[in-house]
C-alpha cells in the first residue's frame, strides 16, 4: 500500500473542499448555482428547497435584498419550502 505525502494530502483537500462546503442533497442544476453563487462578490445568498429547487442572488445593496432574491428565485424556480442555507457581503 502507497502511503500520500503530507503535500499531497493537504493538495487533496483543498481541491475537495469546495464539494464538501455545498449544502447536502442537491442536484446537477442546484450544484451550478452554487458554484455560480460561490464565486459571486458583494451581499449574496443561496437557498434550498426541502425535497428539491434552489435560488440564489448576488450584487445586492444588502444581505436582506440578497435573501429575499434568493427565496423568490428558488420558490419561482419549483423550490418547495426554500430557506436560505448560507449568505454572506
Amino acid at each position: 500500500m502507497k502511503l500520500l505525502r503530507p503535500s499531497s494530502v493537504i493538495a487533496l483537500l483543498i481541491i475537495a473542499a469546495p464539494a464538501l462546503a455545498q449544502p447536502a442533497g442537491m442536484g446537477a442544476g442546484c450544484i451550478k448555482g452554487y458554484e455560480v453563487y460561490a464565486g459571486s462578490k458583494g451581499s449574496k445568498a443561496f437557498a434550498k428547497g426541502k425535497t428539491k429547487g434552489c435560488g440564489y442572488a448576488y450584487g445586492k445593496a444588502d444581505i436582506a435584498e440578497a435573501r429575499k432574491a434568493a427565496l423568490n428565485f428558488c420558490r419561482g424556480h419549483g423550490g418547495d419550502s426554500c430557506r436560505v442555507v448560507e449568505s454572506s457581503r
